[in-house]
């Protein structure tokens, strides 16, 4: 549960960061702040309601929100270094060497 509420929070760190830099408005709310929220209910609901064994729903609810947080922070970040560098037409992770004309090398 730790690691899905840590990567809740630095998507949401990160959307604030984004949301600054570009100017614009505050992220004040957004999908996976409710992640752990989601989690608990479903965990009630799963014990109480259906009836299932205690340690296998938080085990499955657990490993689910934790991947689930992982794929939503993994996109984002693979939206954010695309998106900017692709507008700033940098590179993020090499050296980008200046062309060069082929007709005078």
């Amino acid at each position: 549960m730790l690691l899905t509420i840590g990567s809740c929070m630095s998507f949401t760190v990160g959307k604030i960061i984004t949301g600054h830099l570009t100017k614009q408005e505050f992220p004040y709310c957004n999908f996976p702040m409710y992640a752990p929220v989601a989690q608990a209910v479903l965990m009630q609901l799963m014990v109480s309601v259906f009836g299932a064994d205690y340690d296998e729903a938080l085990a499955m609810v657990v490993y689910g929100g934790l991947g689930a947080s992982m794929a939503v922070y993994g996109m984002f970040v693979y939206e954010i270094v695309y998106d900017i560098t692709d507008y700033l037409d940098i590179w993020a992770l090499t050296i980008k060497h200046p062309k060069t004309d082929k007709k005078t090398a």
